[in-house]
């Protein structure tokens, strides 16, 4: 049963490296340890939200360019990144949302890839 799970995730880091090594990166991230392993804890900027990091403790925060703080719980789920946003206290809910890693960054589909996208750049370390 375990080398099953060692397959799998060789399978995911091959196409990885042959997608990034062909120069078009950008890969649907549909593992929970391959989310975890490239967007977890790691800062993001960009669309809407002009910082934002998804913690490794299950939860998150943002802030927007006109001082809104998100903040909520996130688990991955059914290959799909699920996220509650609370802004300022009020509760928009959970969406799950696809996730497609680049080189630069991460995109968000919101749900479950039929909605609308937010791209996201992992922000420079200074």
């Amino acid at each position: 049963m375990e080398w099953i799970f060692v397959i799998k995730k060789l399978i995911v880091i091959l196409f990885l490296l042959c997608t990034f090594t062909s120069g078009i990166f950008a890969a649907e991230i549909s593992d929970a340890q391959v989310f975890k392993d490239n967007v977890v804890d790691r800062p993001l900027e960009g669309e809407g939200w002009i910082t934002m990091v998804i913690r490794s403790e299950g939860m998150m925060d943002a802030t927007n360019q006109k001082g809104a703080k998100l903040k909520g719980p996130w688990h991955f789920k059914d290959g799909f990144f699920c996220r509650e946003a609370i802004v300022n206290g009020k509760n928009y809910g959970t969406d799950c949302q696809k996730v497609i890693l680049t080189e630069e960054g991460v995109t968000f589909i919101g749900n479950k890839g039929q909605g609308k996208h937010k791209n996201y750049k992992f922000k420079k370390e200074n």
